[in-house]
């Protein structure tokens, strides 16, 4: 994300559109890719992976961080998180 764009890929194509044209998709499920939109938020565009999921909260960690001592966790609103794909390698 940049500012108030979301950088979007269509098939190897990448494209930047504004942030109100986008549906986001709710996570469903632990391990779940996402990113949040709440603007303001540490997490505010930023690849994460969901830890532990419920309905309300969702615990994160980042997005290729090894699980381990060190880890820093994120703990945001279900509500506020949107599913994403992975980069292309």
């Amino acid at each position: 994300m940049e500012g108030a764009l979301a950088k979007v890929r269509e098939a190897k194509r990448h494209q930047l559109a504004p942030l109100s044209s986008l549906v986001s998709v709710k996570p469903t499920r632990a391990n779940d890719l996402v990113t949040s939109f709440e603007m303001g938020s540490k997490t505010f565009g930023k690849l994460f992976k969901v830890r532990e999921y419920s309905e309300d909260k969702c615990t994160l960690r980042g997005f290729g961080q090894k699980t381990g001592k060190g880890e820093k966790n994120y703990l945001e609103f279900t509500r506020s998180l949107a599913e994403v794909f992975p980069p292309l390698k």
